[in-house]
């Protein structure tokens, strides 16, 4: 299912969602081409101006992971944000390694791969200890944006709605506002 979509200057277009099928377009030489485990992964997807296929990727744990949104840098270089329930996700370079939800919470997340889809520049786990009750205390990434410095901005929810702004070595600064749940 998508639910991200970002071009390029040069005309590639970029999309994000999460997938359960068992058989989703992935490339050889992506970061993740094979499915590990049964359940719900996070995608990366970059098609060429004509619609061909560049590079297609799986980004998630050994739990359900899913992406939300996406932007991309002038290098072609992809960010996305989501949610992951996986203790295992990818983290690399990030300021918070650690997985923090407790009993079936989800943490947001935030990642960006090298433009050719075959690595991680970085990836964070973004969340506190909520326990997901009602909703309460999941963090989900739903947007991203990068300025042109490549830092990121991060809009999650679903309650509150939380912005952070920072890079993969350094804390975002943070601004939470309740939102009603959608």
């Amino acid at each position: 299912m998508p639910f991200g979509i970002a071009a390029d200057a040069s005309g590639h277009t970029y999309v994000t969602g999460y997938t359960n099928s068992p058989d989703f377009p992935t490339t050889a030489g992506s970061y993740e081409p094979l499915r590990r485990r049964p359940g719900y992964l996070a995608f990366v997807t970059k098609l060429s101006p004509e619609g061909s296929l560049v590079y297609s990727t799986y980004l998630g744990g050994s739990v359900s992971d899913g992406s939300f949104g996406i932007a991309v840098d002038a290098s072609g270089s992809a960010c996305v944000t989501g949610t992951a329930s996986s203790a295992d996700f990818p983290v690399v370079g990030g300021f918070q390694a650690d997985y923090r939800a407790t009993n079936k919470g989800e943490n947001g997340f935030v990642a960006k791969l090298n433009p050719e889809g075959s690595g991680l520049l970085y990836s964070s786990f973004l969340g506190g200890s909520g326990d997901g009750v009602l909703g309460w205390g999941d963090d989900v990434g739903r947007a991203v944006s990068l300025d042109v410095e490549g830092r990121f901005t991060w809009r999650g929810g679903p309650t509150p709605s939380i912005s952070r702004r920072g890079t993969p070595s350094s804390p975002p600064m943070v601004e939470a506002t309740p939102t009603a749940s959608s």
